[in-house]
This record gives C-alpha cells, structure tokens and sequence, in this order.
C-alpha cells in the first residue's frame, strides 16, 4: 500500500505492507484526522462475511 500523500517517500517497495501500517503512518506522520472505528464495527459489511 504506497502513501498518497504528495512526495511521500512511502511508495513503491518502501511503501507499507498491510493497510493498517499505511493508516496509522497517515495519523502520525502526516498529522491526518482519520477516524478509528467503534468497539465491534467490522471493517467488511455482513453479507462478506460467513
């Protein structure tokens, strides 16, 4: 998952691995407001999941 921040350097194969690495690197390093999700919210909607 590469940054999409403009000239990030996190791209490519610097880029992160798992989605939620690529999130919290937004939050902390670009100071991005991204909302955490409520205490037992999934991530997929019901009909994915069995």
């Amino acid at each position: 998952f590469p940054c999409t921040v403009h000239r990030c350097s996190r791209v490519g194969p610097r880029g992160f691995s798992r989605r939620d690495h690529l999130t919290e690197h937004l939050r902390s390093y670009h100071q991005q407001n991204i909302p955490k999700r409520a205490p037992g919210q999934r991530s997929a909607p019901q009909s994915f999941i069995n």
